[in-house]
């Protein structure tokens, strides 16, 4: 399960590749100086390799990644500056790959930020160790941490530009533009989270275009992916920006609604309806829509939540199509009545007239 995660969380990919490169790298050299007495050196790459080693076993066992990442940085520019100062050359060689491997693990600006305090550092070290003597060779030095630093740039920013376009990508329907069932669970799942520990509202609503099938039949599937099309776009431009619409099936959609009050749900989804109806066109027919919505109740999962909002929408179709109906809330059934205790019915809510 956790190296499924790596697969999917490119971050700890990236903080365990180099992590743990790092790690197994510096492990050597801590034995080869306290082969040769040097203790305290070997006390620090050993430091070094621990703290890596760690913060890796802490994100991979599901940790926050960022603070790993940080940690992971800071830690081996301490360690790099402390290594400049203990071993001289030796260490200052590794300023490369402290600059090249802090860009990628973290933000541009916390990686400039931290690159160029260590690398003037240690160049600062190395010059009053003399190691390296002012004039070209600490010119070279600085201009070549300085190079490593802008391609590391480079190369990171465009790695996460295209990593974030692929999420992108993997995240929506690619006809609608819409989010698709796999963003849509995540985002199910935060909102039972942010429920639990804050209380705050949310609500779904299923839309289900109606007799779509005798669209494409009658105008061809063409027309009917341009229905659809048209439908995401109109949905997309009538709800807030802190709501999102995902596609759940062939012509149903999803729209998770964020600080919704109950109150207001039947009035909201109401008006999406009705504005479909005065919109959409197919030919020279109206587009009409059947509504099933939920608010959210508490200590619910995302399954039974959009289950509430599906059997709403069956109502709401199986009562006539083009219209709205309301799950009521959760009501607790006793356990003398036949149902197992802890189960719940549904009570209707307002239906359109």
């Amino acid at each position: 399960m956790r190296f499924e995660r790596m697969r999917s969380d490119f971050r700890l990919a990236v903080l365990s590749l180099l992590g743990g490169t790092a790690a197994i790298g510096v492990l050597p050299f801590a034995w080869y100086r306290f082969s040769q007495g040097q203790l305290a050196a070997g006390v620090a790459d050993l430091g070094i390799a621990a703290v890596l080693i760690g913060v890796v076993a802490y994100a991979f066992r599901g940790g926050n990644v960022d603070l790993a990442s940080r940690v992971c940085v800071v830690a081996s520019a301490v360690g790099c500056i402390g290594i400049s100062y203990l071993v001289g050359l030796a260490g200052v060689l590794w300023t490369y790959p402290l600059v090249i491997g802090t860009f990628l693990l973290v933000g541009r600006w916390i990686a400039s930020a931290v690159s160029i305090a260590a690398t003037l550092l240690v160049a600062a070290i190395a010059v009053h160790t003399g190691v390296i003597a002012i004039g070209l060779p600490l010119v070279m030095f600085l201009s070549t941490a300085l190079l490593a630093g802008v391609f590391s740039l480079l190369f990171a920013e465009r790695t996460r530009l295209q990593h974030l376009k692929l999420e992108e990508l993997a995240a929506r329907d690619p006809l609608t533009g819409a989010f698709n069932r796999r963003a849509m669970n995540r985002e199910l799942q935060l909102a039972l989270e942010a429920k639990a520990r804050h209380g705050a509202p949310f609500a779904v609503a299923m839309f289900d275009i109606d007799h779509f099938k005798r669209i494409n039949d009658t105008f061809g599937h063409e027309a009917g992916d341009q229905v659809l099309v048209d439908f995401v776009a109109l949905l997309r431009a009538s709800i807030r920006r802190l709501d999102q619409v995902y596609r759940v099936g062939g012509e149903e959609f999803l729209v998770l609604f964020a600080a919704a009050e109950a109150s207001h749900l039947f009035a909201l989804c109401d008006a999406l309806r009705l504005k479909v109806r005065q919109t959409l066109r197919c030919g020279t027919d109206p587009v009409t829509v059947s509504v099933g919505c939920a608010m959210l109740e508490a200590d619910v999962g995302v399954a039974a939540w959009v289950s509430r909002a599906d059997s709403a929408l069956y109502r709401a179709k199986h009562a006539g199509r083009d219209r709205v109906e309301v799950a009521g809330p959760l009501v607790a059934i006793d356990a003398g009545v036949g149902v197992e205790p802890g189960t719940a019915s549904l009570s209707e809510g307002p239906r359109r007239p």
